[in-house]
């Protein structure tokens, strides 16, 4: 099978299907019955075995029938790049948000994601702003706790 065979459905059942087998794994870490009933680990062992035989019933059924191509989900050229620079920036944000701190990260992020559509110097003006301004309303306004680096910020 091609890999532009591959039909949407079938791909994200699999991703599905992965993400419930460790739900289901994880469960095992709580205690299943207590003494006087259900433990912490009953619901999200029967949720997930309920949920993993569904999900590998509708993988065999996604190869069966007509559906959409994962060729045909994505978009081509630009569109195709924007979406991979944007997924790259978010996972790389998430990564060094703890060693550099949240606002040097974002304002990297911001920049990369503004200076495709405008000049460098513009988009990291913004970025600077954007980034300080979202930093004072969770640190301060909202009193979230934001990661922040060696200089607090």
């Amino acid at each position: 099978m091609n890999r532009s065979d591959l039909k949407l459905s079938t791909v994200v059942t699999f991703v599905l299907i992965v993400l419930s087998s460790a739900y289901f794994l994880e469960s095992f870490n709580f205690v299943y019955w207590q003494k006087y009933g259900p433990g912490p680990g009953f619901a999200p062992r029967w949720a997930s075995l309920i949920t993993l035989g569904l999900l590998i019933l509708c993988f065999f059924q996604s190869f069966k029938g007509e559906g959409i191509r994962l060729s045909e989900t994505f978009p081509k050229g630009d569109g195709r790049v924007n979406i991979l620079v944007t997924w790259a920036s978010l996972i790389l944000f998430v990564l060094f948000s703890k060693t550099l701190g949240f606002t040097v990260t974002s304002i990297a992020m911001l920049t990369v994601l503004f200076g495709r559509n405008m000049k460098w110097p513009k988009a990291v003006l913004i970025s600077v702003i954007v980034s300080l301004c979202c930093f004072f309303i969770f640190k301060s306004l909202l009193q979230v706790p934001v990661p922040v680096n060696r200089f607090g910020w």
